[in-house]
């Protein structure tokens, strides 16, 4: 789900418990946030607006997932490389 939230380049405030937080320093335009708290998070989310960041679309990410999470994608470039 992660990967589709990404894809609209749109701004991220993750808070979890996974081991996706090394996937995440491939992309931009997003901020993790201590798992269950929700203070921190609310707090964030207010100064992260209060910023006006929040409508920055992150074009690397939207290129990132279109180049390698996309499925029909990958598998072109699957197929391709048997020619």
């Amino acid at each position: 789900k992660l990967y589709e939230y990404f894809s609209t380049g749109k701004y991220i405030i993750f808070s979890g418990v996974s081991d996706i937080y090394n996937a995440l320093k491939k992309f931009d335009n997003y901020n993790t946030v201590e798992y269950e708290n929700t203070n921190k998070i609310v707090s964030y989310i207010k100064k992260y607006i209060q910023s006006k960041n929040f409508r920055k679309i992150s074009l690397k990410n939207k290129r990132l997932i279109q180049s390698h999470f996309i499925r029909e994608k990958c598998i072109n470039k699957f197929i391709d490389s048997f020619n």
